[in-house]
Order: C-alpha cells, then structure tokens, then sequence
C-alpha cells in the first residue's frame, strides 16, 4: 500500500469548529504527510448578486483568506 503523502481538506472557514481538519490532522501526523486546507465560498445566486458588490465580495474573500491562515497558523508538528 502506498503512503499518504499529502492530504486535502477542505473546510467552511467561517465555522466555529473544523472536525474535517481536526481528523487530517491527525492522520497526517500517523504518517507524515502534508496537509493542505481550502475553502470554497459558495456561488452567489443571480437573484441576489446585485446586493453583493465587487467591494463586498473582495472583503469576504480576505475575511475567509485571514481565517485560512489563522487556522493553518494552529497546526503545528505537520507540513
């Protein structure tokens, strides 16, 4: 069986806890393996689009982006 070498998680940033990540995490501590974590914001609906402006939307991205970090900042003992 071949090794885990990498493994990608992917979360809702904006949630107060992360129990996807809490198990990659371990895992990737067993075997050595890297973890990487993404977030994927959601697709604005068209009926609604019009209320998100290009200023707010940029500000979500960064807001998630920050919380991506944050959370990556935490994790320690794995690549």
């Amino acid at each position: 069986m071949a090794a885990l070498t990498s493994i990608l998680v992917d979360i809702d940033a904006g949630a107060g806890n992360h129990p996807a990540l809490d198990q990659a995490v371990s895992l990737a501590t067993r075997c050595g393996a890297r973890v990487k974590i993404v977030d994927v914001l959601p697709r604005v609906p068209e009926a609604v689009r019009h209320y998100v402006t290009p200023d707010r939307e940029r500000d979500l991205v960064e807001h998630r982006r920050e919380r991506l970090q944050s959370l990556a900042g935490a994790i320690h003992g794995v690549a």
